[in-house]
């Protein structure tokens, strides 16, 4: 009982907690200056569900400034595949990041349901995608979250059952590319447990401390972040 009311608590001081992690990104900035610096590969950051990206604009300075060639998704807000026109809209926008980085290979970073996109993604362009990095994403099982209220308030608006499904069973095999969660143990929508990799040699979980709302603008991501792109 008492860990179900920890998890109540954590999920109603979400926003409070994310405005100070916001907050926590000026005083954190010397600390930032020394993440490791990039070698100029492209990178598209998906936002998670209902945000845009405005949300991750914070995520996306940081990582031009460190020297990677960034882009936003460009869709609005993420309300889902079935918003968006399905999976194919998704393999389009990754393939003109693609082609217009000189066919370099295009690190995919994900917040929450971004994250979930991210794999698909690399699942079915993998010759395209240089890694996956994902923020609290329910890796594996999206339906076991304090955001299924969410997606069952948009009902098949989000994602039709058939797939969740086929997300499911591509998910018992290990993704194409290297992959790396970033999770915390204090997510107040995506229990840890969830958003964690299987252990493997192209696989990697690291821990950070903070909200879920404000994985996007906690320092501790962002220096994640950078220092996982760095990475050979």
């Amino acid at each position: 009982m008492s860990f179900e009311l920890n998890r109540k608590h954590l999920f109603m001081l979400e926003m409070p907690r994310a405005l100070l992690e916001y907050a926590s990104l000026f005083v954190a900035s010397p600390a930032l200056m020394y993440a490791p610096k990039g070698d100029g590969h492209p990178v598209l950051v998906m936002p998670g569900l209902t945000m845009s990206d405005e949300d991750t604009y914070a995520l996306r300075t940081f990582l031009r400034w460190k020297g990677y060639a960034v882009s936003g998704w460009g869709m609005g807000k993420n309300m889902g595949l079935q918003n968006l026109g399905g999976l194919e809209v998704l393999l389009e926008k990754l393939d003109n990041v693609y082609q217009q980085n000189d066919r370099q290979k295009v690190t995919l970073v994900g917040w929450s349901l971004g994250g979930i996109f991210a794999r698909r993604m690399a699942r079915n362009r993998p010759d395209k995608v240089r890694q996956v990095i994902s923020m609290g994403s329910p890796i594996v099982n999206p339906m076991q979250t304090e955001g299924k209220t969410m997606y069952d308030r948009f009902n098949d608006a989000v994602a039709s059952r058939r797939e969740v499904e086929e997300y499911l069973l591509e998910n018992k095999e290990p993704l194409p590319v290297p992959s790396t969660a970033i999770f915390s143990r204090s997510d107040g929508v995506v229990q840890s447990h969830l958003a964690q990799e299987e252990e493997s040699a192209q696989t990697e979980n690291i821990e950070v401390v903070g909200s879920h709302t404000g994985l996007a603008v906690n320092p501790q991501v962002l220096y994640a972040v950078a220092k996982t792109l760095a990475a050979p």
